[in-house]
């Protein structure tokens, strides 16, 4: 495990310094924080603690449950609801979930090899992805993830 983490941590710390670097530039302007903005923020609290709740159950949560919450709930446009989606992804938010699985022997060090590998190829992934999302309208998009929202739920429905 440490092993694989030292491979994958010198690509991580590269690229949190070039967001750091682009995040550095923003200035927060605190005569705009109203108090709409500071009660907006809990319902954002609310869809992460849930998708963290159900990505630790089953292992789902950016598209799953965050956009459907951010589209639906709060009503966000579906560009900037899988963009807001991503951001939340870019922390390692499942690293205490998955120290839970692996000190209670559920997944050993070629899982962990495994998911590194999945990280790579969603690491270049979602480059494409984006690329092509922006491609199209935000109407076919919502159209897109339902009839694969559907697929799965029929393939698992199915499967059982």
């Amino acid at each position: 495990m440490k092993r694989a983490l030292r491979r994958v941590s010198p690509l991580y710390m590269l690229f949190k310094a070039r967001l750091f670097c682009h995040l550095r530039s923003v200035t927060i302007n605190l005569e705009n924080l109203n108090e709409a903005y500071i009660m907006g923020v809990i319902p954002f609290l609310l869809t992460g603690f849930l998708a963290g709740i159900l990505s630790g159950i089953f292992g789902v949560g950016g598209g799953i449950i965050i956009i459907p919450m951010l589209t639906f709930l709060l009503k966000m446009p579906q560009h900037s609801a899988t963009g807001t989606s991503l951001i939340a992804l870019l922390l390692p938010v499942g690293a205490l979930a998955v120290w839970e699985y692996y000190s209670q022997g559920k997944i050993s060090s070629d899982n962990i090899r495994w998911g590194l590998l999945i990280a790579a190829g969603l690491f270049f992934g979602a480059l494409v992805g984006a690329k092509v999302a922006l491609l199209h309208s935000e109407q076919l998009l919502r159209r897109a993830f339902a009839v694969l929202m559907m697929l799965v739920a029929i393939k698992m429905w199915f499967k059982i």
